[in-house]
């Protein structure tokens, strides 16, 4: 059965400083295959979307989603996701300028989709937050968008990883595109909330054979990782 990673956690594993941090994240993952947690900042999602579909002018419902955050009281869980989500709209309100200065449109990816990088040992989900639509010298471009949360540094994508993430999802789109809008790198972006920071994938034959490596790596530890070890 093949293996599955999300673009971010191949990223990590890939940009990872020494070999212990490159075990640790497998076997997080291993511990983690199988089990149901509920993921963080999920009531974001919508808002974050719908304010970069609009260009980045109203913020509005974010500053709504500050204000109900701010009332929710629980569990630790709870209170960790309302106060990462309250924060990370904060920080994607002070990055509306720099989503107001490119030159593109943004559209929701089609019901449904799918986006998968398809290696021999494992299968990458990179999945689009949004579609991009550009042009250049009047012909139409495609691109993705991804929006990342992290704000502890130890969490951070950086630079070099958010390359790795809208390079993953510009190698999906030359696989899947058709029609007129021809895939584009640049249009391949990554957003990271709380850095600010707006990533666009680079010439796509610089990175292709280091995810390859990425993927290789990470079945490798994966297998040498025996069931007891990763409990």
């Amino acid at each position: 059965m093949k293996l599955h990673i999300t673009a971010n956690k191949l990223a990590a594993l890939i940009t990872a400083k020494s070999p212990e941090r490159r075990q640790a994240l497998v076997r997080s993952l291993k511990r983690a295959a199988g089990q149901d947690f509920p993921p963080f900042y999920t009531a974001l999602r919508g808002p974050a979307k719908r304010f970069v579909l609009n260009g980045a002018a109203d913020a509005a419902e974010l500053r709504r989603l500050v204000e109900n955050m701010a009332k929710r009281h629980g569990s630790t869980w709870l209170n960790t996701d309302s106060r990462i989500t309250s924060e990370a709209a904060r920080a994607l309100m002070q990055c509306a300028p720099k989503l107001r200065a490119l030159d593109a449109t943004f559209v929701l990816p089609e019901p449904g989709t799918k986006a998968v990088l398809e290696y021999p040992q494992v299968d990458v989900i990179t999945t689009p937050d949004l579609i991009v639509h550009g042009k250049r010298n009047h012909a139409p471009l495609i691109g993705a968008m991804r929006f990342y949360v992290a704000k502890e540094s130890s969490y951070e994508l950086g630079p070099h990883g958010a390359q790795l993430v809208a390079a993953m999802q510009h190698l999906w789109l030359l696989k899947v595109a058709s029609g007129q809008r021809a895939p584009d790198a640049s249009l391949c972006l990554v957003l990271e909330c709380f850095q600010q920071r707006v990533t666009c994938a680079p010439d796509p034959g610089t990175m292709e054979s280091l995810i390859q490596r990425g993927c290789d790596e990470f079945v490798r530890i994966w297998h040498a990782l025996d069931d007891k070890e990763a409990a």
